[in-house]
């Protein structure tokens, strides 16, 4: 029943005059987070459902708040398709008031969301995108990449290869920006060192059968057959090329590739096979703790994006916290005043161009008999110093760092 009292405080609502008592018993709005992710497609293993877990975890072990407001977690899937996931991300900013973006596998998504970010004057951290352009010509004062970028996973796993003696390469690169991206940057690499690129091709994304491209490559008489292709596709292309017999004349390398990739193929692929990466989850007794909890939620171990959506979300609550406020420039400016250091990354920082400059490791993939389960496939060989994995561009093409 509507009483006089209930009349006149709607009243006054609808006026903007609620006394100050009564304001103060509305909680607070809760801080949101999205996750958007390739939730379904091609990416989802790797990325998926499994980041939004990785996100939650985040928030939990910070306390599930900050600054006296909840802390909310939205999960979003862009479907691979960058006006999806632009779509996502407008009605995330205007509608739900998302003050932070993350995921984002897929650079083409990538890059679509950070331009809109920007606009909206909110802040985006990429994990699995590697596109250069996210710190290049599409830098943004609002866009951070916190694991890796082309140049610095290709340049360490081509310069390590290059040094056991892979001097003629092969590449079966899949057919989009971030399979040419790679190609673009490695050729360089090979050639600078001497070797040379003796032929490439380019299957579409969701090829099913390599044979046609893995007969070129073993045909071409080339020592290294380079394959930078994820996913679904890399787990077939792999399984594909060893059961036709490739790889006892060519040895594998796969500048960039992801944890839950080597796990579909197993250790008879992924035996000698040279890997760079910022994550992994037996790399010390913090990484093996975490990854342990992970596991228990979700039936896999942690990817390099997972591990990344963690550590990022909690590096910008931790941001928020300091800054004394969610507002984007004080946020931003208290996350690149803040050193990461976390479960992988020692004294890392984020630079004006948005990259997150740390140490990048590089591994070497176990025989078989070495492999305790699944997903022990790695082991150490090595770590590139952070100002070798990801110098400052003595011509920048962001003009964030030529201010």
């Amino acid at each position: 029943m509507l009483t006089r009292r209930s009349a006149v405080t709607g009243g006054a609502a609808a006026l903007g005059l609620v006394p100050a008592r009564l304001k103060a018993q509305a909680p607070a709005a809760p801080i949101r987070i999205g996750v958007l992710e390739d939730m379904s497609g091609v990416f989802s293993d790797l990325g998926g459902p499994s980041t939004v877990v990785a996100a939650q975890m985040a928030v939990e072990d910070f306390g599930g708040s900050v600054l006296g407001r909840k802390i909310e977690i939205l999960g979003g899937d862009h479907q691979n398709k960058p006006d999806i996931g632009v779509s996502i991300a407008r009605e995330w900013y205007d509608v739900q008031q998302v003050s932070l973006i993350t995921g984002l596998t897929n650079s083409a998504v990538a890059l679509g969301v950070q331009k809109l970010t920007a606009d909206k004057g909110r802040i985006n951290i990429v994990q699995n995108a590697a596109t250069d352009a996210l710190i290049e010509g599409s830098c943004s004062p609002n866009g951070i990449v916190w694991n890796w970028i082309a140049r610095s996973i290709v340049k360490s796993t081509v310069e390590q290869t290059i040094r056991s003696g892979g001097r003629s390469w092969y590449f079966i690169v899949s057919d989009y920006a971030g399979g040419r991206v790679m190609e673009d940057e490695a050729a360089p690499v090979i050639k600078a060192a001497g070797g040379a690129v003796i032929g490439v091709t380019r299957p579409p994304v969701g090829q099913p059968d390599f044979a046609s491209y893995l007969l070129s490559a073993q045909s071409s008489g080339a020592q290294i057959l380079g394959v930078v292709t994820y996913g679904q596709d890399f787990a077939n292309l792999l399984k594909q090329a060893v059961e036709f017999g490739v790889t006892p004349g060519m040895r594998l390398i796969a500048p960039f590739v992801f944890h839950s990739d080597l796990r579909a193929v197993g250790p008879t692929a992924v035996q000698g096979m040279i890997v760079a990466a910022p994550f992994y989850w037996d790399l010390n007794p913090e990484t093996r703790a975490w990854s342990a909890r992970f596991r228990q939620r979700t039936k896999r171990a942690p990817d390099v994006g997972h591990a990344g959506t963690y550590n990022a979300v909690t590096h910008y609550l931790k941001s928020v916290r300091a800054a004394g406020t969610v507002e984007t420039e004080p946020a931003l400016a208290a996350m690149r005043a803040t050193a990461i250091d976390d479960m992988s990354t020692k004294s890392g920082r984020i630079r004006r161009d948005g990259m997150v400059e740390r140490e990048i490791f590089l591994f070497e993939g176990k025989r078989p008999g070495e492999s305790k389960d699944p997903w022990d496939l790695l082991r150490q060989i090595g770590t590139v110093p952070r100002a070798e994995a990801f110098p400052i561009p003595a011509d920048p093409k962001c003009a964030l760092l030529r201010s």
